[in-house]
Order: C-alpha cells, then structure tokens, then sequence
C-alpha cells in the first residue's frame, strides 16, 4: 500500500507505490499475469528489466517514491513528447519557406471559406464546367467539421495549411499509438514511428500538396491497427462491449481516408477479408468478430453518401483520388522497390531504407510474426505498379495520365515497419532465446542510422516542391458581387494552361471531383483554344458560346494573353478589374445570366443547330438574373415560340413549369437546358429536385451520429 513520507513542509508530501520486482531487483515487464502496479507512475514498456532505484525490504518487495518531478520525468521525458517535438522541428526546418495559414499549389487548389465549404457540400447543383449536378466529394464535410474550430483564422484553409505543416508529427504520433499493443519497448516503437513518417511518400506529398496522400498517411497505421483488432478480438481484461467502439472508431477513420483516397479503402478492405478467412476466431468472438468486420465493411460506405456513387461510376477517382489535376508521369521499377513515389519533395533511393529493415529482421529473426507485414509490404508495392501502369484521363476533362503512386506505396512503408515490429516483439509467454547484447547494440545503431537518413532526405528536399504559402487570390468584392446577383460565372485560365469554371468566385478546393455532365470540359477547352489562336471568327464564336453558358468574366494567366485574347474578340469583351493578385480579367459584353429569354429568330436558331448570337448589341435575347438550378421569372406577352434558357448543361433532373402545368425541358444550342414560353404572359419556374439528395443527406447524417456515439468509450466497471 501507499506510504507517505515526510517533507517538513516544505513541499507536498509523495506517493510512493510498492512493486513486485523480480531476481535481482528487476522491474518484470507487465503483460496479462502480471499486471501493472495501481498508482505507478512507471511503465514495464519503457523499463524492461530495468533495475529499481528504491529499496527491497527482502519480501520482493521495493519502494519507489513517486513526486512531481519524476512524473513530470516520465511524462516530458517519454517517447510520444519527444516524437512530436523532433519531427515538428524537422518539419519547421525543412518547410521554413511555406510557413503560413493559406497554403495552396500543386495538387492542392485554395479551399473555400467555412460557409462556402459547407454550401458546396450541401447544394444539389455546381455551377462548374457547365453545372453539374453529381455529389460533391465528401471531403468538402470533412474540411468543413475540421475547420470548423479555426474558423477566425481562415476556416478549411487554416486547418489544411496546419494540417500539411504537421504532416510529420501527426503521422508519428497516430503510428506510435496504434502500435501500443505490439510487445515492443516504446522506445523501439518510436524509432519506427519517426522512420514512417519521415518516409519519402510523405515528404513527397506535403510538397505537392497532395492533401488526400497525407490524410491517409496520418490515418493508415490506426485504421490498420483497429482492422487487427475486429480480427483478433479485445486484450484480456477489455470490456466485452469493446469491440464495437474498437469496429465504429476503425469505420470512421476509414471514412475519412476514403472522402479523400478511395484507394487505399480498397487495399484496406482486401486486407480485412484476407485477414477474416485466413486467421481464426477467438474462443466465444466468432460472432462479435464477424459483426465487427460487417461494420468495417459497409459502414464507411454509409458516413460517404452519396459520394461512392461517383466512384464506382468513374474509376479514375478510384486511381487519382482527391485533388486538382496535375501532370503526371510514370516511375521505374526500381522507384517502386525503393518506395519512391516520385515528383519533389523527397530524397530518391532513401525509401529502400524501410524495405531493408524489414528484410534484415526477417533474415535475423524467422518468424512467423512479420508473415502479414511482408505481404502487407508485397501488397502496396502491386497495387502501386497497377496504378502506374493505368493511365486514365481525369475526372474535370483532359489527356490521359497515370496515378500517382505515393497512397500504396504509403501501404507498404506500413508492411515494412509492421516486419519490424513484429520481429522484435516478445511473445507473451516469453522466447526461450531473446537477442544478446550485441544483437540488440547492432538493431540499436542501425535504426538510428536509418532516421537519420530519412531526416537529412527531408530537410535537403522536404522544402522543395509547388505547394507554397501566400493570400488566397479572389476577384474584386463589386465584381464578385455583381456575378453572384447575375447569376453567372468565372472562367479561370492558369499560367500551365488548365482551364476551370466556377460560380462568382476563382476556383477552390473539391471542383475538379465534380463528375462533368458528358463534354462540357471539352467543350469549355475548346473555346478557350480558339480565343488564344488569336483568329477572329473562332474567337467570336468562342466568346458566344461562353456567354450563353452564363460565363460573364474570363481571368488570364497574364497581361500579354489578355491582350492577344481581346484583340481577336473585338468588342465582345472589355477589360475587367484585375484579381487580388493581379491578373487580368476580360469582361463578356454580351447579354449574360443564370438564365434568357430568347426571341425568334434566335429561338429557332437556338434549337435547330444554329449559333449563338455573336454581336454585343444583339435584340431579342434579355438576361434573367437569377442563379440556377432554380429560376423563376414572369414573362410579359410577346411572340410565340420564346425560349427560356438556363445557364446550365442539359442533363437528367431538370423539369419546368409554366403557370403551375409541367411542360418539356427542350435542349438549346446542343447543350443547355431550356423550356418553351407561349405567347401570353407566363409565370415560368425551372428547378432541379433534390430530394434524393436531402435523403441520402439526412441518412449520411444518422450514421454519423450513431457511429460517433458508438465509437466513444464507455464508463469502465469499478472492478476494472
């Protein structure tokens, strides 16, 4: 039992705790028979068989005095602090030039505002390329709830920027925790934490802003490590409800890694089911187990509704994940082997490093244990030569291009390092033949060689790369403004050529992974190429086409483009205030709004394959100034055969109303959506439903709820 001792006073009295200590005044490490002193601020994991500074009074019994300093030792002192503080000066070190809350470049456009974020996710139709009404990815809800706390600093763009600034620490962190039930010192569990999240695939991907990488990067050693746990069942001594917060938390993390690289939820879940048929149940956890494994299956699939909809119906989200495109060029053989995803930001052949650990301890150890590692490590290595090998055109329109390799090569990095662990680990009952001390001196030096490695790779290159710090660029407040109550859109062209629409605003992060209705991009593309050949006719044409898509602004890469383009234009278009930083933009002086009114001639014109009207001061088309998918407007008396048209790709969904009666929704100059006005006057209203949406919404939500209430863990019995 506890002893006080005296202080005269002069500082709070300390606990000591007595122990039982084993031959020669060792400190036994704690497993299922012995476990862990109540009130000790010691743990077997840190002190293997370490001697104990206290007294035995002969009975196998010591003493050890626990005060505020030693618990401030053991807590300051311990791995995870110096984990995190080492990789977040490494990290600061080699990311010095970007440090800031406004991150952006590469693959990671600048995400929106908190209330812009949750209205993308939310609405049921996106103004981009042409307006679409595909589900926006579920990565929009995650940015959103993440933002959420760092809404007075900048919102989702905040918590990304913070999030890929941390990138390393984070990933360490969750890699130490998750191994917390390998029989492994912590300390040896550290160094393999510090190793993953120094590797190569991560540097690499914080450098081009490939925030789905990262994400599951920081999220792949504790979905793995709860997959083992639904498999093999809860530690002795767990509460038996355990699994099912153990199952809902894997779920939920799964979910999030799969809003951003759907990927690795499919390397994942072939592990699961591999893991269910090949390992046997626990005595009396058959049931549990295969209810745990059902809800890490499908759960998921229910938190990302109605996003899985677009990826089993365009498998490139599958291959490219998450994020804005980018060029992208397949990696040898012998990037693969070393677990280089390649592109900058990471330090070539470094990588092979990981892999020759786990052969060494293979090698040295033969067991059975670093089987799954090594064909978890096998697994990522295939899965990643499948996705360099596939080249497949993206989502937003463009030329066909591989994966990128960096998400099943973080998989294997995880398969290296659990052959390490695995190798090294003590079995409960304890191995007859443990590693001498020159084993364990020789283990010792060549893991820290190997951090130090990782560490100099990432502070020579970790700092290189796209991403970059500086002030989200925005249009002029009145300009936006104006767009916003016109209802019509912007057309951003970048200095590497991408084209992208978006509504009232320059793009943001999510509108590349929104699935296009059939060739808008192209389309979009097109007349962008035409009004850059500088040739008249087809500039014309081009500016005409973009207007009656409800496309009212174009910003250019530079002052020269702007020029080229408005002079073969002619007096389609004016110039425009600049954006925040700087580039031009290029009025449309045609009539342009969420939606027309078109007057015959150009009616028939609109319907029967003419073009669209090609002079500023064309009669018989008036602006609707209201923002789609919902448009309402009362229409004087006038000539028959009107047609109103609506800034907005024709696609399933759309129906109309002409005073309260359905009528047809008719196509208009071969790609956007429009109804047939009669001669009197009309109160004409065009709307998308929702309401399946709103369902799925609503659904998504409860399984959220329940997920997250399920995942927490419960009150611990008073005989625990």
């Amino acid at each position: 039992e506890g002893q006080l001792q005296r202080t005269a006073g002069l500082r709070p009295p300390a606990r000591s705790v007595a122990v039982a200590v084993g031959p020669g005044g060792t400190l036994p490490r704690p497993g299922p028979a012995s476990p862990a002193p109540p009130g000790s601020a010691l743990r077997g994991s840190a002190l293997p068989g370490a001697a104990l500074p206290g007294s035995t009074d002969g009975s196998g019994l010591v003493v050890l005095p626990v005060g505020r300093r030693r618990v401030a030792r053991e807590l300051l002192l311990a791995p995870p602090p110096l984990l995190v503080l080492a990789l977040t000066a490494i990290s600061l070190a080699a990311q010095h030039g970007r440090l800031g809350l406004a991150l952006s470049g590469g693959r990671l456009l600048p995400p929106a505002g908190l209330g812009a974020t949750w209205s993308s996710y939310l609405a049921e139709w996106h103004q981009v390329d042409g307006g679409t009404a595909a589900p926006a990815p579920t990565a929009l809800a995650v940015l959103g709830v993440i933002g959420a706390p760092f809404a007075a600093i900048g919102g989702p763009a905040a918590a990304v920027s913070l999030m890929l600034l941390g990138a390393l620490p984070l990933a360490g962190l969750t890699a130490y925790l998750a191994t917390r039930r390998v029989r492994v010192s912590r300390w040896g569990r550290a160094a393999c934490a510090v190793a993953y999240a120094l590797s190569p695939v991560l540097t690499a991907a914080v450098a081009q802003g490939r925030l789905d990488v990262v994400v599951a990067v920081v999220l792949l050693p504790p979905v793995l490590a709860g997959v083992v746990a639904v498999l093999r069942g809860p530690p002795p001594g767990a509460r038996p409800s355990s699994w099912l917060s153990v199952a809902c938390a894997t779920a939920l993390a799964l979910a999030v890694v799969s809003a951003f690289a759907p990927l690795v939820h499919l390397v994942v879940l072939v592990i699961a089911l591999a893991g269910f048929v090949l390992t046997a149940a626990a005595p009396g956890y058959a049931m549990r187990r295969a209810l745990g494994l059902f809800i890490v299956v499908l759960l998921p699939l229910g938190l990302l509704l109605p996003w899985p909809a677009v990826v089993l119906a365009h498998t490139v989200v599958l291959l490219h994940g998450v994020g804005s495109r980018v060029a992208q060029v397949r990696v040898g053989v012998g990037q693969l082997l070393t677990l280089d995803p390649g592109g900058p930001g990471r330090l070539p052949v470094v990588g092979v490093l990981l892999l020759a650990a786990a052969l060494l301890v293979t090698v040295l150890r033969r067991r059975r244990a670093v089987l799954p590692g090594l064909a978890l490590a096998a697994l990522g290595i295939g899965v990643a030569a499948v996705v360099n090998h596939l080249e497949l055109p993206p989502l937003s329109g463009g030329t066909p291009r591989p994966g990128w390799t960096g998400a099943p090569l973080a998989v294997a990095a995880c398969g290296a390092l659990w052959t390490v662990l695995a190798g090294m680990a003590r079995t409960v009952e304890g191995e007859p033949r443990q590693p001498g001390r020159g084993v364990r001196a020789t283990v010792t030096g060549a893991a820290a060689a190997v951090v130090v490695a990782l560490a100099v790779g990432v502070l020579l290159r970790g700092g290189a790369g796209p991403l970059a710090a500086g002030p989200t660029p925005g249009l002029d407040p009145a300009v936006a403004g104006e767009l916003r109550q016109a209802g019509t859109a912007v057309v951003d062209v970048a200095a590497d050529g991408s084209v992208r629409s978006a509504p009232a605003r320059l793009p943001s992060f999510g509108d590349d992974d929104l699935a296009p209705v059939g060739a808008e991009p192209q389309r979009l593309a097109r007349d962008i190429t035409a009004l850059t050949t500088a040739e008249p006719a087809a500039a014309r044409a081009a500016v005409a086409d973009l207007g009656t898509g409800g496309v009212a602004l174009l910003a250019l890469p530079d002052a020269a483009t702007a020029q080229r383009v408005r002079t073969a234009a002619g007096p389609l278009l004016a110039d425009g205030a600049p954006t925040s930083d700087g580039r031009p933009t290029l009025r449309v002086r045609l009539p342009v709004g969420g939606a027309v009114l078109v007057e015959p001639p150009l009616s028939d014109d609109a319907t029967h394959g003419g073009g669209p009207p090609e002079t500023p001061g064309a009669k018989g088309v008036t602006p609707i100034p209201d923002r789609p998918p919902t448009i309402a407007a009362r229409v004087s008396a006038g000539a028959a055969d009107r047609l109103l048209v609506v800034a907005g790709a024709d696609e399933p969904g759309w129906f109309a109303t002409v005073n309260g009666k359905p009528v047809p929704v008719v196509q208009a100059w071969g790609h956007l959506a429009a109804v047939p006005v009669p001669a009197p006057q009309s109160d004409v209203r065009v709307d998308r439903s929702g309401a399946l949406r709103a369902l799925l919404l609503v659904i998504e939500a409860a399984l959220l709820l329940f997920t997250v209430v399920a995942a927490l863990p419960g009150r611990r019995r008073a005989d625990d």
